[in-house]
């Protein structure tokens, strides 16, 4: 910490970091929270096996059961906040599934995938970025690495998970 002092005190230094300035704050109490996210989410979120995509007859199946959904709700609740718009899309929701199971093939296979695109968009990759950022760990000197530099410098960087900002710096070798 001597020698960080004894560089801010130069008139040519705008900043000095340490390996410290690497370390979150309250990064014990932050690791508790995301180990509880993750207990609480691990086996919603932690798909270790790739499932294969849907057939079209089973994204087909998979919207006729969401309309019936749908309608079971708005038949059950019909004066809840949501009821208008919810009819509204029973209704649109109703005429997509009668035109996309009236298209002959390729068509409706096509007409299927894009309305899973535009339901579903990039679900499956943000719920993989999740889990890669559920699996936080603790940050210091042992989980850094030194990698030789030229002129009496070396860089260290911060080992962290993809999600981590990798953090580098040049420090004085000792």
């Amino acid at each position: 910490m001597q020698l960080r002092q004894n560089w801010k005190k130069l008139p040519v230094v705008d900043k000095v970091l340490t390996l410290d300035d690497f370390v979150p704050e309250d990064q014990d109490e932050k690791l508790e929270l995301i180990d509880q996210l993750a207990l609480t989410l691990g086996l919603q979120v932690d798909t270790t096996e790739a499932k294969p995509p849907p057939s079209p007859d089973e994204e087909a199946a998979a919207l006729r059961q969401f309309l019936a959904t749908l309608s079971a709700y708005l038949a059950a609740h019909p004066d809840a906040a949501d009821a208008p718009e919810g009819f509204r899309l029973e209704v649109q929701l109703a005429r997509l599934v009668e035109r996309i199971q009236s298209l002959p093939e390729p068509a409706r296979t096509e007409a299927l995938h894009r309305v899973s695109e535009v339901l579903l968009g990039s679900l499956g990759s943000q719920l993989r970025q999740l889990t890669d950022a559920l699996k936080a760990h603790p940050v210091g000197i042992a989980t850094c690495r030194r990698i030789s530099g030229s002129a009496g410098y070396q860089r260290v960087e911060s080992n962290g998970s993809r999600f981590d900002r990798k953090k580098t710096c040049m420090i004085p070798k000792p």
